[in-house]
């Protein structure tokens, strides 16, 4: 699965939400391609960066929550602006929605250039 995802400001109101959708006990692997509204969406060139993806029950869920995971992703081409988060399977054990938020932090700068419903699909 792959998603492009933009790394500049976007109106919080606009298309930035997208869901994504496991199935239930699968190991996977989300690849997001960052790219830049304010700049004609050309991909933003994230080598260096820390790639974090936050899951948790809700959004108004506090990343604080013991309930909340975290997962470290990895660039896997920075000047494409890809990277990949792995989710693995015993996290996808339960079918539901939950929330999640993709952070990039680059040159000391949090972004969030995603976020959106996850779902796990029974199989």
């Amino acid at each position: 699965m792959s998603t492009p995802v933009p790394f500049g400001y976007v109106d919080q109101l606009g298309d930035t939400t997208n869901r994504l959708i496991v199935f239930q006990g699968n190991d996977t692997v989300v690849t997001f391609i960052v790219t830049d509204p304010n700049n004609s969406n050309a991909v933003v060139n994230i080598t260096g960066a820390t790639i974090l993806l936050t899951r948790k029950a809700s959004r108004l869920v506090p990343d604080t929550d013991p309930s909340a995971k975290t997962y470290t992703g990895a660039v896997t081409n920075g000047a494409g602006g890809v990277c990949t988060v792995p989710i693995p399977g015993a996290d996808n054990g339960v079918p539901g929605v939950t929330w999640w938020r993709l952070d990039i932090t680059l040159n000391a700068a949090k972004r969030t250039p995603a976020y959106g419903p996850l779902e796990v699909y029974s199989v």
